[in-house]
């Protein structure tokens, strides 16, 4: 190749570039060279070296692919330099081989142990070392398991509110069918329970208001049907003191029967006439 200087005009012995080549500031190219388009765009020897130090650079931190016929060592080789990086590559892990699977699911956020799970507000503790347990098991992440079980809280919340309110709801309509009896009624239901060993769940639900209203007409039915066959249960205090608006419950109930039977001994129908009789008369007396 013959070097050619350059004068001071920029111009020299070997004549200009071709079109789309080097410029005339790189010297000493050939003509097949200096015609290339790649070095249109180097202004001189100084930026063309400068650019071949880069892509030295480049190629030496680039990393080749394997080819299909590589063997186990520079496969392996391959990804102990893609894991060297520390670009967030994770080795996809056997699944079946519970070591494996543990430092997989741990990198992507799973605590060593049950206990490494995040607290959620709101949730038993019992059922949250047996949730722990379960996504321990099935690596679960920290982020993940406080998802799950904040939405199950939530969910258990929402049911619970609903439950709470068609209660009350019910025991609005039931006050409203007592009326001036309610507490009364109430009363007896709980002294009844606790005097037949009822569950403590159940008078512990009465005493606290956290009865639902079928119960309390299913005990009140109990206690009017044991007074009914006869039973003195004074002693228990189960009976209850006589209000208005017992009375006059006792005396609906007699004339419903009156009415009803019509096979009555009548012997039997003058009992519960007179009866009614007097309960009217004590009617009378608690509202003069």
């Amino acid at each position: 190749m013959k070097n050619v200087l350059m004068d001071e005009a920029g111009s020299g012995e070997g004549g200009g570039a071709g079109a789309g080549g080097a410029p005339e500031g790189i010297a000493g190219l050939s003509d097949e060279l200096r015609s290339n388009p790649t070095l249109k765009d180097f202004k001189d020897v100084n930026a063309l070296a400068q650019s071949l130090i880069e892509t030295k650079k480049m190629v030496g931190n680039s990393v080749r692919i394997p080819g299909p016929d590589a063997g186990e060592a520079d496969i392996q080789a391959f990804k102990d330099k893609l894991l060297s990086a520390e670009l967030g590559v994770i080795p996809t892990p056997d699944l079946n081989n519970p070591e494996e699977a543990a430092k997989f699911f741990m990198k992507l956020g799973a605590p060593e142990e049950p206990t490494g799970y995040t607290k959620v507000e709101g949730m038993d503790p019992t059922r949250f070392d047996s949730l722990s347990k379960l996504a321990h098991q099935a690596g679960i992440t920290d982020k993940q398991f406080k998802q799950v079980a904040g939405a199950m809280v939530q969910e258990g919340n929402t049911a619970n509110e609903a439950i709470l309110a068609e209660r009350q709801q019910g025991i609005d309509s039931l006050k409203t069918e007592w009326g001036e009896a309610y507490a009364q009624k109430t009363a007896r239901a709980q002294r009844l329970a606790e005097a037949t060993k009822a569950p403590q769940g159940l008078i512990d639900a009465i005493s606290n208001n956290a009865v639902d209203a079928g119960t309390l007409r299913w005990l009140d039915a109990v206690a009017a049907g044991i007074g009914g066959e006869g039973m003195n249960l004074k002693d228990i205090g189960v009976v209850t003191t006589d209000t208005k608006a017992e009375l006059e419950e006792q005396r609906d109930e007699l004339t419903r029967r009156l009415q009803s039977d019509e096979r009555m001994p009548q012997s039997e129908r003058e009992r519960l006439i007179a009866k009614n009789v007097d309960i009217n008369a004590r009617i009378l007396a608690l509202t003069g």
